[in-house]
This record gives C-alpha cells, sequence and structure tokens, in this order.
C-alpha cells in the first residue's frame, strides 16, 4: 500500500518457464523468489502481513494474473505489485474503472503492452492518493483511527451524498480522485453489503467505509485476512458482526501505524 516507482515496476527480470506454472516445479522453485522480492520492495506490507499472509497474497496474484493470460515470471511479479499497491481485486473495483479495460483489451494484444498501460495508469492514480512516501494514505489511517463505531453517521436516505461526504473527510486526496465513479461504487458497495445483512444504519456506513479505503473487495481480499474471519464469524447481529468487524480494522489500523513508524518505503 506504500509505493514507490521503482516498487510497482519492479521484478521485470524474474524469469520462470511459461506454462501451468502453478501446476508445475516451477512455481515451488520461483514462488520463494517472488516472496522475496516483495519482501525488498513493499516491505511495510510483507511486516504488516507476515510470512503466512504474504505467501497467500502472492498466490492469489499469481492466480489472477493467469487468469488474464500472464504466464511470464516477470509479469506475474508485476501483476502481484499492482495487486498490493491497488487491492487483491483491483480488476473488479469500480473506484479503478480503468484497470478491468486494460486487462481485457484486444486492442492490446501482448502481455507486455497490457501491463506497461496498466502500470502508467497505476502511477497516475497513485500519485493522486499517496503523496510522498504515502503521506495522504497515512493521514487517512490517522483519520480513521480517531473513530468509533458508534460514531459512525447511520447512512439511510441519499446514501451516496452522505458516503461521499464522509470519505472526503477522512481521504480527501482518493475522493478526489475517484469522484466520477462514487455513485456506481456505492451501489456496488450496498449489494456486497446485503450478503451480510448491512443493509443500513452503521452496519452499512462501516462496510462502505472500508470498501472506500481497502478496495470494493477487502471482505475477500488475503490483504487483510482479518476482514474474512470477522464476517464469517457466527454472531447474533447483523450489528454484532460489524462491531467484530470494526475491532478487526482497528487492530489492523494500530499494527499498520506502528510498522509505519519504522518501515520506510
Amino acid at each position: 500500500m506504500l509505493f514507490t516507482d521503482d516498487a510497482v515496476q519492479s521484478g521485470s527480470a524474474l524469469v520462470v518457464p511459461c506454462g501451468s506454472m502453478k501446476k508445475s516445479l516451477a512455481w515451488d522453485s520461483f514462488e520463494p523468489k517472488l516472496v522475496a522480492h516483495i519482501k525488498k520492495f513493499f516491505p511495510f506490507d510483507a511486516a504488516l502481513l507476515g510470512r503466512e499472509g504474504l505467501t497467500a497474497v502472492v498466490r492469489h496474484a499469481a492466480d489472477r494474473a493467469i487468469t488474464y493470460g500472464f504466464q511470464h515470471g516477470g509479469h506475474l511479479c508485476r501483476f502481484t505489485n499492482l495487486t498490493i499497491s491497488l487491492g487483491g481485486w483491483f480488476e473488479s473495483d469500480p473506484q479503478l474503472p480503468w484497470a478491468e479495460p486494460i486487462l481485457r483489451s484486444r486492442s492490446r494484444k501482448d502481455p507486455e503492452t497490457k501491463l506497461r498501460d496498466l502500470t502508467q495508469a497505476t502511477y497516475q492514480y497513485l500519485d493522486a492518493v499517496s503523496g510522498m512516501n504515502g503521506l495522504y494514505f497515512r493521514n487517512a489511517l490517522g483519520r480513521v483511527r480517531a473513530l468509533k463505531y458508534d460514531m459512525l453517521p447511520s447512512v439511510s436516505r441519499e446514501p451516496a451524498k452522505a458516503l461521499e461526504t464522509l470519505f472526503a473527510s477522512i481521504y480527501p486526496e482518493k475522493a478526489r480522485a475517484v469522484r466520477g465513479t462514487h455513485e456506481v461504487a456505492v451501489e456496488i458497495m450496498r449489494r456486497r453489503a446485503a450478503r451480510f445483512k448491512f443493509t443500513e444504519g452503521r452496519t452499512f456506513t462501516l462496510f462502505a467505509l472500508l470498501s472506500f479505503l481497502l478496495g470494493a473487495g477487502f471482505d475477500r481480499d488475503p490483504l487483510f485476512p482479518w476482514a474474512a474471519r470477522a464476517l464469517a464469524a457466527r454472531t447474533a447481529s447483523p450489528d454484532e458482526t460489524a462491531r467484530a468487524l470494526a475491532k478487526g480494522g482497528i487492530d489492523w489500523l494500530q499494527r499498520a501505524l506502528r510498522l509505519l513508524g519504522a518501515v520506510r518505503p
């Protein structure tokens, strides 16, 4: 999540044989190299995830990359860089409407062209939402830390307008960058939240806020395993589930802020 141009572009030289790599001995020898690469170029995320979590993210990213026709080791590595920078399901995130069209483009026939264009678009986006050394993101985390679940506004009528105001107060740089996608994104957030019976009040506000901050697929993203655990737990009510999700988020945020004091991108 904290990124540099070198990090996003890095890994082009990692080479493994083409083919069904995830099912071959080639993957067994390549995976440790990819994990080591992420530790080097994304030390914050590697430390936050731990060895097991980082391995899960690498495997998830490779699976997604192969789905889009990437087989070369360097391509898988660069797709993993993008996954860590943008989110585990970035290509289907309505806040990043440029990602999937590039990946599915018929005019960009070779993988290298797709990755080049996707990387360039990512640079532009991260330049707008990150700030120097991730300053904008750090500030947003600090503002979220000051929030308590019971302090969240209860969104019911005109949720898009109310959420736009909330998002802008917490992470104004990202709110400006994704402004044109807001209404579509909120509708998708609403549909996904309904799967957990987060249909109104603070439960939906929390789910929407996490979707905005972490990506529309945060609830199944291996970058944020605490979210899936909280949402899968059996609780007496949606409110209890939401409170468990909020606690998991705060615990993650506290660890992230502690690491940010020690790890420099």
